[in-house]
């Protein structure tokens, strides 16, 4: 059997890569292999770029536990301070803000590029049916 690595570069060169990333903007970098890969898992630290202090403080919030189970080094929450605790009206915000941000990003996306637009259309159907055991007994 190929070592994990070796399976990993070898997909990021296959047939159906190349296929994808063309087809949408988050899958350009599907194919550039070590290069897109290093040090991206530190992007989020970036001072320009990067996670403020307080977007670090909500995702690590929300997520922290699985993240330490996960082997991820929190930097903030249990570092330097402690888990922000929302309320259901701060859900119900965050909701309404998701909600519309994901209306502009499909906007912005169907003037830039319609086809992406309209598989993530069809994906978003897809996604909602409802799940069905398969009788494999017949």
């Amino acid at each position: 059997m190929k070592p994990v690595e070796d399976l990993i570069n070898q997909s990021k060169s296959g047939r159906e890569s190349l296929k994808a990333h063309h087809l949408s903007y988050q899958f350009q970098n599907l194919h550039r292999g070590p290069s897109f890969a290093k040090n991206q898992n530190q992007k989020w630290k970036h001072p320009d770029d990067g996670l403020k202090e307080g977007e670090i403080q909500l995702i690590e919030s929300v997520a922290h536990q699985m993240m330490t189970k996960l082997g991820y080094e929190p930097h903030s929450v249990g570092v330097k301070t402690q888990p922000t605790i929302f309320t259901e009206h701060d859900f119900a915000i965050f909701e309404t803000i998701n909600k519309r941000s994901i209306e502009q990003m499909y906007e912005q996306l169907k003037r830039e590029n319609p086809g992406d637009f309209h598989r993530r259309q069809h994906q978003t159907e897809v996604l909602q049916f409802q799940p069905t055991l398969i009788d494999e007994s017949n």
